[in-house]
């Protein structure tokens, strides 16, 4: 009996284990989504373990690309800076440069300043070579002729008289303009007469500064039919440049012949008495300018006076035999 009740007992028990294992499972089974709310708690711990591990590597990463980029920026808020500072620099400098400038300028007296707009001395190089232009424009303008002595690179009197002041004052442009040209029928002609003096190139010059716009240059020259003669070429500043603006020849051998100076006296009042000049007219001048081929040159001229300046206008031009004392009008022949 007593063996019965213990076998029971022990029957009782493993019935009751199986029993709480059978509760168990079925429990488990009766609650499959408490299992998976577990499953996925512990899956999103997983995930946000992740990105904190992808967090961690990409900080060092992006915090060096961001330093790089401020060093960027701190270079050139200072590069920046830097040139502010240079052009500031260079402002002052040009600033206290040029106040140096106008202290100095200042500072100089009056008169040497105005020294400054003076032309300078001329130079035996640079009066020759204001005289060879003279020389050279009048050849341009009479070289081209045809057979009758008309012009052909030049269309009108007022294109010649430009040429010409380019080598030459006013006033010796209006004499050349008379005196080696003619307009007939709209057409321009040379006329035929002696050349004018020019520079020998070989030999040497003189130069005298009469002020501080005109200078004289002059030349020594012999020829063997009329002998030893001084030129003497007047040459004046323009504002721009030196131009010729007269020409004056002197033979030696006139000015020591009293016989020579009354035959030019002659000569002057043949011109006189030809045009009717009366000997107290002072207005009209009349000068012998040289001698050619047994003739005197003598001009016949005016001065004019206009706005408070006065300037030389040609009246004519005539040539007078030396023996017999004729007048002859050299544009009119």
């Amino acid at each position: 009996m007593k063996h019965i009740w213990a076998t029971s007992l022990a029957l009782m028990m493993i019935l009751a284990g199986c029993t709480s294992d059978a509760n168990q499972e079925k429990e488990t089974k009766e609650n499959p989504s408490q299992e998976m709310e577990q499953e996925e708690t512990q899956e999103d711990s997983n995930k946000e373990a992740d990105k904190d591990l992808e967090k961690e590597k990409e900080e060092p990463e992006k915090k060096s690309d961001d330093d790089a980029s401020k060093e960027i920026e701190k270079a050139d808020k200072e590069a920046s800076e830097d040139n502010a500072v240079e052009k500031e620099q260079e402002k002052n400098d040009e600033k206290e440069t040029s106040k140096t400038d106008s202290d100095n300028q200042s500072d100089q007296p009056k008169d040497e300043i105005d020294q400054k707009q003076v032309p300078a001395d001329l130079t035996e190089q640079e009066a020759k070579a204001v005289v060879n232009e003279y020389k050279q424009v009048f050849f341009d303008v009479i070289k081209n002729t045809d057979d009758n002595l008309m012009i052909k690179d030049y269309s009108s009197l007022q294109e010649i008289e430009k040429e010409f002041k380019t080598a030459m004052s006013q006033s010796l442009t209006d004499d050349f303009m008379s005196y080696y040209i003619r307009q007939e029928n709209e057409k321009l002609y040379v006329v035929p007469s002696s050349a004018p003096s020019f520079l020998n190139p070989d030999h040497p010059v003189s130069i005298k500064r009469i002020n501080d716009t005109t200078s004289h240059v002059i030349q020594t020259q012999t020829d063997e039919m009329e002998g030893s003669s001084k030129v003497k070429f007047v040459v004046v500043h323009d504002g721009t440049q030196w131009v010729v603006d007269d020409i004056q020849t002197a033979y030696e051998q006139e000015e020591t012949s009293e016989t020579n100076q009354a035959a030019k006296e002659q000569a002057i009042q043949a011109v006189r008495n030809h045009l009717d000049i009366k000997s107290n007219n002072d207005r009209v001048k009349v000068q012998v300018d040289h001698e050619e081929s047994g003739k005197y040159l003598v001009h016949v001229y005016e001065l004019v006076e206009q706005d408070g300046t006065s300037h030389t206008a040609t009246i004519g031009w005539y040539y007078v035999d030396k023996k017999t004392s004729k007048v002859t009008d050299m544009m009119n022949p």
